[in-house]
């Protein structure tokens, strides 16, 4: 709905009974449908118990999203010509009293009925398709997935959106890797009121709007697994420019499922082997992010901390890490940071263009390190000592 120039998203109530009941009676039909043809799936549902729903269209795309189909060989269309060349020639031969008895004779003569011959005759059309292979789900999830469709189908037509979240250092984390998997364009500021992250819409962007507005409404799900977050955005419709505001008040269940952090089994036996040499310096997993300007923000591996309060950040870089270390360290030359060290494996280090780079950085002549394996607990002191302010 549409009062002035805002939006009021008119959303479901994942709990009604009637609504569960209608989730459950379509996802029961998908789940009996393996084999069938989509588009006679898609008749029996309009013409069901719950055809006249207003959202019966609204569950049955979701659902048909959820769906596998047989792949098409190219064997269709061999046997469509094959069927076009047979009818010319009965055509040309001998004459018939209907349309129906042209199609029984043709049927006949390429060994099968006329039921089989019409379904054959298109079956590599995308609703003609069989299905194979239905990803089902509970009925409360999929009204809590047309509730999320609804934002997601707003912010593809966004001019910019706006984020202000308050998250523990985890879920930040998680936050940016998301956001940076899906490669969206932002500007971030972090206050004492929240984390406020300015993204770029796809209305803004001269190049490739599709494939970039359905990146935004992809990474939407993220932002709902955040506690606590306010988002405000600029949608074009036609030629309207309206206003969407949502919070977390809205309660929709993400459908993606939450990452939970993998502590590599090597980095929790290098902290507690450091810790014991007594080097001055106490090194722990961090908790904690850096922000290099430029859209870049760095999410060290490792924290140090010295007994007069000195800290510094370590992050480390194995060999299948090539393209974020690169970035990395041109966001690390450009910002002059002096509290970050990057260790890289050897591995890397050796891979063609990234060797050349890596020596050429006066940077990284400083703040940078080279392992093999795994870094040692001596080659860390080294580094830190030279970086170190006392």
């Amino acid at each position: 709905r549409v009062r002035g120039v805002k939006i009021f998203p008119t959303f479901i109530d994942p709990e009604n009974e009637e609504l569960l009941a209608l989730a459950n009676s379509f996802i029961e039909s998908f789940q009996a449908a393996e084999g069938k043809i989509l588009a006679d799936l898609e008749v029996d549902l309009e013409s069901g118990r719950w055809g006249n729903h207003p959202l019966r269209r609204s569950l049955s795309k979701l659902l048909f999203d959820r769906c596998g189909t047989y792949e098409d060989d190219d064997s269709v269309a061999e046997q469509r010509w094959r069927m076009i060349k047979e009818a010319e020639t009965l055509r040309t031969k001998e004459s018939f009293p209907t349309f129906v008895a042209f199609q029984y004779e043709l049927a006949k003569r390429i060994g099968c009925d006329v039921q089989a011959l019409r379904e054959n005759l298109y079956s590599d059309l995308p609703e003609f398709r069989r299905l194979n292979g239905f990803k089902s789900l509970a009925a409360s999830a999929l009204l809590h997935r047309l509730n999320c469709a609804q934002i997601q189908g707003l912010l593809v037509h966004a001019i910019n959106v706006k984020l202000t979240l308050k998250a523990s250092v985890t879920e930040k984390r998680r936050f940016f890797r998301c956001l940076k998997f899906q490669r969206l364009l932002s500007q971030t500021v972090d206050t004492d009121d929240g984390l406020h992250v300015e993204l770029s819409g796809p209305m803004q962007i001269f190049q490739n709007i599709q494939s970039y507005g359905l990146r935004l409404a992809n990474f939407f799900p993220y932002v709902l697994q955040l506690p606590i977050w306010q988002l405000s955005a600029e949608i074009k419709l036609g030629s309207k420019k309206l206003n969407l505001n949502l919070s977390d008040n809205v309660k929709i269940k993400s459908h993606y499922r939450e990452l939970t952090p993998f502590i590599p089994p090597e980095l929790t036996a290098f902290i507690e082997n450091f810790n014991r040499r007594g080097y001055g310096w106490n090194v722990d997993l961090s908790n904690d992010y850096i922000n290099l300007g430029s859209q870049s923000y760095c999410f060290p591996d490792i924290v140090a901390r010295a007994a007069s309060g000195e800290v510094i950040h370590i992050e480390l870089f194995h060999k299948w890490h090539a393209g974020q270390f690169l970035g990395r360290l041109q966001a690390a030359e450009s910002s002059c940071c002096d509290r970050l060290i990057l260790g890289v494996a050897e591995d890397l280090c050796n891979s063609g263009p990234l060797e050349a780079t890596i020596k050429n950085s006066t940077w990284f002549a400083r703040h940078g390190f080279i392992f093999k394996a795994f870094p040692t607990p001596k080659s860390v002191f080294t580094v830190l000592s030279k970086n170190s302010n006392h």
